[in-house]
């Protein structure tokens, strides 16, 4: 099954969100080592989380977490441009049709089909939401990963910081990519339209915004009705 919603709504699935949580630690705190921040649960959860951000959750059939994404606008707080600004080269990447992909997380056992099943359903919610283009951080590695998906990301910049080279790019999301990736993931076409019907694309509140953008007062949506 598949969940899209705001941080706000996790709580209408406790163990789907306690799961997720703890899932992220295992993944960027256990194996891959990041200076993550767990908590006396052994979740992970950052500031960014705090910014209700939109959670792509696929689950499983017990109800448990099995692969999620977390999308931030970037005209409002991000992390690539609050930790990772070197990669992007001056590149502008404030713009209400591109959104920020973060802690892409599978659950243990999980491999390439919940890959494609989560990038499918990232898809399909851009489509909808008419966003034009995902920002992301990637290290070598997941780059071959995601060239293997057949979504290889479009380069901005490098940096390279004491854990390694970081690299920012660009995901674009056409139909055609929507389709292969639908295709190739075991996903579920009717649960995923079920999924997008059942989420309303949220406003941008003043939240997200950044310190230098509050003074208007304005709020931007992302979908016009």
């Amino acid at each position: 099954m598949i969940q899209i919603c705001r941080a706000t709504d996790l709580w209408l699935s406790p163990k789907l969100a306690a799961s997720m949580y703890a899932d992220r630690r295992r993944q960027f705190g256990d194996r891959l080592g990041w200076p993550v921040r767990t908590d006396f649960k052994g979740y992970e959860r950052d500031e960014y989380d705090a910014l209700n951000p939109v959670y792509v959750i696929l689950e499983d059939g017990a109800g448990n977490h099995a692969g999620s994404l977390r999308l931030l606008p970037t005209i409002g707080r991000t992390m690539i441009r609050e930790h990772f600004r070197e990669t992007l080269h001056d590149a502008t990447i404030a713009e209400s049709k591109v959104w920020e992909c973060t802690r892409f997380c599978l659950a243990p056992q999980k491999g390439h089909g919940t890959s494609l099943a989560l990038l499918a359903a990232t898809a399909r919610l851009m489509m909808e939401a008419d966003l034009e283009r995902l920002i992301a951080i990637f290290d070598p590695k997941m780059i071959r990963f995601y060239r293997r998906c057949g979504v290889p990301p479009e380069i901005i910049g490098s940096h390279h910081y004491k854990s390694g080279e970081v690299f920012s790019g660009y995901w674009h999301f056409q139909k055609d990519v929507y389709a292969r990736l639908l295709r190739s993931s075991s996903l579920n076409e009717t649960q995923l339209e079920l999924a997008i019907a059942d989420f309303s694309i949220p406003w941008v509140g003043k939240e997200n915004l950044r310190s230098d953008e509050t003074h208007s007062g304005v709020t931007k949506r992302l979908v016009p009705t």
